[in-house]
């Protein structure tokens, strides 16, 4: 790859630095939340061991939502730096010369006035200032390995509830709990108007 310039004292629009921040506030704390998750259910399957079951099937569905948790989380801490990693080369990326045969994301220079048309919040404005073509990709990874392991961890945490030999009505008012819980992630609506 030939040598290409770069312009040191170029700096990001402040709106697109703002979407910048923000999306690397947000990639942040999914990936503190992700690790601590990770944590809780490596602990909830040491308890989850001394549990003695009747049925072999629920305890190696047990296992499996503990598992499943812990690595979907460890997978969500793990893109977490990749994401950051295209965050943090958006003002290199960006502050290149353009070449005749380079063009951005979009298939054109990079925007150089003061407004660029986006049908959609910041995707598009990232993607034009050359955040990288597999960003997409690697936010809908992020998602998906949260919402995953955060649901595995609410399904072993009902499951052990019901399984531990509590009342009835604690097992019912926690699985209450738990669907009102996981009732914004069912609709994705949060994501699809953060995303977009």
């Amino acid at each position: 790859m030939p040598p290409v310039e770069v312009k040191l004292g170029y700096s990001l629009p402040p709106t697109v630095q703002s979407i910048v921040n923000g999306w690397q506030l947000s990639v942040q704390s999914g990936a503190t939340v992700a690790a601590l998750l990770a944590a809780t259910a490596a602990q909830l399957m040491g308890a989850a061991t001394g549990i003695e079951f009747a049925n072999a099937h629920v305890q190696s569905f047990l296992n499996f939502t503990c598992y499943a948790s812990l690595l979907f989380n460890i997978g969500a801490t793990a893109t977490s730096f990749l994401i950051l990693d295209k965050l943090g080369n958006v003002q290199f990326n960006a502050s290149k010369e353009i070449q005749d045969t380079e063009k951005d994301a979009l298939g054109a220079p990079l925007p150089n006035g003061d407004s660029i048309y986006a049908t959609k919040k910041g995707k598009v404005i990232l993607k034009a200032f050359r955040i990288g073509r597999k960003w997409d990709l690697l936010i809908w990874h992020w998602i998906i390995c949260i919402f995953l392991g955060i649901f595995s961890l609410i399904v072993m945490i009902v499951m052990m509830i019901w399984m531990s030999g509590e009342k009835h009505g604690v097992g019912v008012a926690c699985s209450c709990i738990a669907a009102f819980i996981l009732l914004p992630w069912i609709f994705l609506k949060c994501f699809k108007e953060s995303y977009e």
